[in-house]
């Protein structure tokens, strides 16, 4: 979604993008930290057999395993794709505009 959102100026596409991005976590069967902790702090709230420490374990395993996932899989892929030599030019020229997102 980040992808999409920086690749244009439009408004309306980005809001199109992070829309889109938001219904593929809720629609599908991601366990995105943000979307199980609400599902989950919810079901708290309907009278789940559960406390909030169930709920807090579980928001921190999915926690840690986005990080992981987006340490991993966005940034060291957003690193290869840009490559080093650009990163340390737009370092270099002091332009952030230039640096990857």
């Amino acid at each position: 979604m980040t992808w999409m959102e920086r690749a244009t100026e439009s408004v309306p596409a980005k809001l199109v993008a992070a829309v889109s991005a938001a219904f593929l976590l809720v629609a599908g069967t991601l366990n995105h930290a943000i979307v199980v902790s609400l599902l989950t702090f919810a079901a708290l709230h309907a009278g789940a057999p559960f406390g909030y420490l169930h709920w807090l374990g579980v928001a921190g395993l999915a926690t840690v395993g986005n990080m992981i996932g987006g340490l991993g899989l966005v940034t060291m892929l957003r690193l290869v794709q840009v490559g080093h030599k650009r990163i340390q030019k737009a370092r270099k020229d002091g332009d952030p505009e230039t640096l990857p997102a």
